[in-house]
């Protein structure tokens, strides 16, 4: 590339200050092309290696700022980036160090968030992505008065990698809204994948769904899955809360913990889904789940079980005369 300057630089920086700056100009080869023909080398290309070749200079030719302005916009630089990057480009090669820093601020900034996220950077050129995330953002960089990106936007660089873990866990807030939506499902008395509570972690980190859209899903869901309940299921009463009742019978007949009954359990899930005569799903009623409750061995090891088989026994003893 022939020496920079040999071109005027202050005339570059009164022709391409407000587009662009000096800086972004010289290390731009099609902008330097640019910038050679507009001070009178005509015959200024990009060679096979990329780099300039000025040609010779002519006098009287040079470009006037109309021309200047029409030939910098068919450029491939200016056609393919807004103006926020073209800002980004001028403020990177024009202050250098500056812009080093800001680099440096969003990487540590991104290992902060990523943690607090549970996203992963591992095999990410954090670099790069720093690079990236100034250049297609520096406008936050120009006007706001901290000059930082705000977290926000991180975030949204954030989101895609936030990623399960070796057992399908999630760290972070990612596994925190994974946690409480799990929570929510198992009271609903659904179940989910590890891969679809990632995405919808990811869509609620990024704003493509909300909380009542999510849990709209499970609710729908456990309806199909407990079909006997039907609209009975709604966002304010789970499968839990209708189950209920059965579980404190179940562990007041048979003298158990609640706590060690859920949905899971076979006599609760055949009393909320039972087969019907007709082979269709039907609910129980309590008196039919008590009785059949009764004809659980278990049945006989409690106290009104005793009780009512000592009774039994007196009643035939009695019947057959051998008590009066």
């Amino acid at each position: 590339m022939a020496k920079t300057d040999e071109l005027d630089i202050a005339d570059l920086q009164e022709d391409f200050g407000s587009v662009g700056g000096v800086g972004l100009v010289l290390s731009n080869p099609e902008l330097l092309v640019l910038a050679y023909k507009s001070q009178g080398w005509t015959n200024a290309k990009i060679g096979k290696n990329g780099k300039v070749i000025p040609g010779k200079k002519e006098e009287g030719v040079e470009w006037d700022d109309s021309t200047i302005a029409r030939e910098l916009t068919n450029t491939t630089w200016y056609q393919e980036n807004d103006g926020n990057l073209r800002v980004a480009d001028n403020a990177k090669n024009t202050d250098p160090a500056t812009w080093g820093t800001n680099v440096e601020q969003i990487k540590s900034s991104l290992q902060r968030k990523a943690v607090e996220r549970g996203a992963s950077l591992e095999g990410q050129d954090l670099d790069a992505l720093a690079e990236e995330i100034l250049r297609t953002n520096y406008s936050y960089i120009s006007r706001t008065p901290d000059a930082q990106i705000p977290d926000s936007v991180l975030d949204s660089y954030l989101t895609p990698l936030v990623a399960l873990g070796p057992g399908g866990e999630l760290k972070g807030s990612a596994g925190l809204n994974a946690s409480q939506l799990r929570q929510y499902a198992e009271q609903y008395g659904v179940q989910m994948t590890d891969k679809w509570y990632l995405e919808q972690v990811q869509a609620l980190e990024n704003g493509a769904a909300t909380e009542f859209d999510v849990k709209n899903i499970i609710v729908n869901n456990a309806r199909e899955t407990w079909p006997t309940l039907g609209d009975q299921i709604t966002e304010y009463r789970s499968v839990y809360n209708i189950a209920d009742s059965y579980i404190q019978r179940m562990a007041a007949t048979l003298e158990m913990d609640p706590d060690t009954i859920n949905l899971d359990t076979p006599e609760i899930k055949n009393a909320l889904v039972a087969v019907g005569p007709e082979g269709n799903p039907i609910r129980k009623t309590m008196w039919q789940f008590e009785q059949d409750l009764r004809k659980d061995p278990r049945w006989d090891t409690t106290k009104q079980g005793q009780k009512e088989l000592s009774d039994a026994s007196m009643q035939m003893l009695k019947d057959f005369g051998f008590w009066e």
